[in-house]
C-alpha cells in the first residue's frame, strides 16, 4: 500500500509493503487530485524496507519524472533500485 502526506509545495509518497497493479489507480488518483489541487513542485518517495514494487509503480514514478515533477528520494531506492535496475531505467 501506500501513504500520501503534503508538506508545503511537496508530497510525501511512502510506499509500505505490496505496492502492486491492484493499488495503483487509488495511488495515480490521490496523486493527481493532489498535484492538480497543492500546486505541487516535488514528490519525495520514501520506499519502505519491506516493500514489494512492481512495475506499475515504477511506471508511475517515471511518468511524474517525465510530466516536469521533481522526485527525490531522501532514503534511498532500497527495493524499488532493483525493479528499475532489471529495466535498465535511472530514477535519480
Amino acid at each position: 500500500m501506500f501513504e500520501i502526506k503534503k508538506r508545503k509545495t511537496r508530497l510525501i509518497l511512502t510506499l509500505k509493503e505490496e505496492c502492486k497493479i491492484s493499488t495503483i489507480q487509488e495511488c495515480y488518483d490521490r496523486l493527481v487530485c493532489s498535484l492538480n489541487k497543492d500546486k505541487v513542485t516535488t514528490v519525495e518517495v520514501v520506499v519502505g524496507e519491506n516493500a514489494e514494487i512492481d512495475t506499475s509503480y515504477l511506471q508511475l514514478l517515471l511518468s511524474l519524472k517525465v510530466s516536469g515533477i521533481e522526485v527525490k528520494y531522501p532514503e534511498g531506492l532500497k527495493s524499488l533500485g532493483e525493479v528499475a535496475r532489471l529495466y535498465g531505467i535511472t530514477l535519480n
